[in-house]
């Protein structure tokens, strides 16, 4: 499951907490969110915290059930986030959400298809005009859409 390479993001404080900060600021209390490679659930917390109504955590990969337990372990601190275990193209969400998460690695031969998935993710997840800013928002390694 890799739980070695997600344990060295996590201890990255600096990082990590440059990246709470950008979700803090795109993440406005009652929104609806989806983080697309949750990982661990790291950032669906982050998003919960700052006020998301609701968060669909997506992640193809086996990881996802360690996100699950340390959701059911954290619970009682967290509003209501779905673990949804598949890839987020054959993803059909319930509503459209007002920010999209989602990590953009340097990944040699990658970023072709990284841009076509936030395409996809743009097109049929996120709320069209609602008031907030459409653009795509850079922090250092992250992309917030909103």
């Amino acid at each position: 499951m890799f739980i070695t390479y997600y344990r060295k993001l996590v201890a990255e404080h600096s990082r990590m907490l440059a990246f709470q900060r950008g979700i803090e600021a795109a993440v406005r209390p009652g929104d609806k969110v989806c983080e697309i490679g949750t990982g661990l659930g790291t950032y669906a917390f982050v998003a919960s915290r700052a006020g998301a109504a609701k968060v669909y955590a997506i992640d193809e990969g086996p990881i996802i059930e360690i996100a699950r337990k340390l959701y059911a372990a954290n619970q009682k601190d967290l509003g209501d986030i779905e673990f949804i275990n598949r890839h987020s193209a054959s993803v059909h969400l319930p509503e459209k959400v007002d920010v999209v998460i989602y990590e953009i690695f340097d990944s040699q031969g990658l970023k072709p298809l990284q841009e076509s998935l936030l395409e996809d993710a743009r097109r049929r997840f996120l709320k069209g005009n609602n008031g907030h800013d459409s653009s795509i928002r850079h922090t250092p390694g992250r992309i917030f859409q909103t």
